[in-house]
C-alpha cells in the first residue's frame, strides 16, 4: 500500500489491520495491526505477504491542524498454488 497527501508539513499515520477495526477500537489496542506507518519519509509505503482472505480496515490519521488531502493505493496480488 502506499499512502501520500498534499502537504509536506503534515504528518499521516497510515495503519492497516483486520476488520473490524475502527479509530475507538485502535486507540484501547482492540485490533490485529499488520502494518502502522509514520512519517518520514512521505509517501508511506509498506508491503507484507502474510494477508489471507478476509476483511481489511485502513485507517489515516491527521496529526496537524490543517486539513488535508491524502490519496491511497492499494495492490492485490496472489501467489498462491494453482488449483489443480
Amino acid at each position: 500500500m502506499t499512502v501520500d497527501w498534499v502537504s509536506p508539513d503534515s504528518i499521516i499515520r497510515a495503519v492497516l489491520a483486520q476488520a473490524p477495526c475502527g479509530p475507538d477500537q485502535f486507540r484501547v489496542n482492540g485490533c490485529n495491526v499488520i502494518a502502522d506507518e509514520f512519517p518520514p519519509p512521505k509517501p508511506l509505503e509498506e508491503s507484507t505477504t502474510w494477508l489471507g482472505p478476509g476483511n481489511y480496515d485502513l485507517i489515516l490519521a491527521n496529526f496537524t491542524q490543517a486539513d488535508e488531502t491524502a490519496s491511497v493505493k492499494v495492490i492485490l496480488s496472489s501467489a498462491g498454488c494453482s488449483t489443480p
